[in-house]
């Protein structure tokens, strides 16, 4: 018995039933070769901040600042934001640009690109797998 199909782009899971009854054949098409989904935009963004890439939560001018009151405004940004910090999905840190300093909450999961990302843990982005977590040649599936 065959259970999820992976997206290769974000690691969505799609049950098999769902991909060849209710997807198009163009959005199925796309999905087995390994290009994306619906919930990734078929492979346009990045599914954790939807493309976002980063939010700029302040801005000062670096002589406006100083380090320690920096660190308090980048602990406080962490706490505010803890529950996506916690769990990988954002860091909250400080960005130097120019004359002006950032703090900014960018998303892990595509590196602040907003584009979706592969990943290093086969089981999760492996592509079409089985629901013993097997890899399942994309030739059987069609």
């Amino acid at each position: 018995m065959m259970g999820d199909l992976f997206c290769k782009k974000c690691g969505e899971p799609w049950d098999v039933g769902h991909v060849y009854e209710e997807m198009s054949e163009a959005e199925r098409e796309i999905l087995l070769k390994g290009e994306g989904c619906p919930s990734c935009g078929f492979g346009n963004y990045c599914k954790v901040c939807k493309g976002a890439k980063k939010l700029v939560f302040r801005v000062f001018k670096k002589s406006e600042i100083t380090s320690e009151e920096l660190e308090e405004e980048v602990d406080r940004y962490v706490k505010a934001f803890w529950d996506e910090v916690r769990w990988g999905n954002f860091e909250v840190t400080a960005e130097f640009k120019g004359d002006k300093v950032y703090i900014v909450k960018v998303c892990q999961r595509c590196n602040g690109t907003g584009k979706p990302m592969g990943g290093d843990d086969d089981e999760y982005y492996g592509g079409l797998v089985d629901n013993d977590g097997d890899l399942i040649d994309v030739m059987e599936v069609l």
